[in-house]
């Protein structure tokens, strides 16, 4: 019978998910921000109501601070991966 030793694969997925955690709670609010932010100045110079363009501004940036969060935790992590994927690592 073939043992595996698959706490290195293990210990990997966590620093990978770990990382995406991180990534996102420091993207989302900077993305939120970030985007009402912008509408609010475009709203102010066309002197348009500005109540619910800038919500919907940091809806929007709440899911790009999400997707860009999990992108930079996926590529922070993916040397990690790839040496669990390699034969001659383990």
């Amino acid at each position: 019978m073939h043992v595996v030793d698959v706490t290195r694969d293990v210990e990997a997925e966590h620093r990978l998910v770990h990382r995406i955690v991180v990534a996102v709670a420091i993207l989302v609010p900077i993305g939120a921000a970030a985007f009402a932010l912008l509408i609010l100045a475009a709203t102010s110079l066309a002197g348009a109501p500005e109540g619910g363009p800038i919500l919907m501004g940091a809806a929007t940036g709440v899911l790009a601070g999400f997707f860009f969060g999990v992108w930079a935790g996926v590529v922070a992590s993916s040397r990690d991966i790839e040496h669990t994927e390699d034969p001659s690592a383990h």
